[in-house]
């Protein structure tokens, strides 16, 4: 089980860097 949530909690962290990069990425094609 606590490698269950480890991985879970790797894989959110993993989707956030994704979406702050996105989104980072997305600002910066603004201007």
């Amino acid at each position: 089980m606590k490698t269950a949530l480890r991985r879970h909690r790797q894989s959110i962290v993993a989707l956030t860097q994704y979406l702050a990069s996105k989104l980072s990425h997305s600002k910066l094609s603004k201007w």
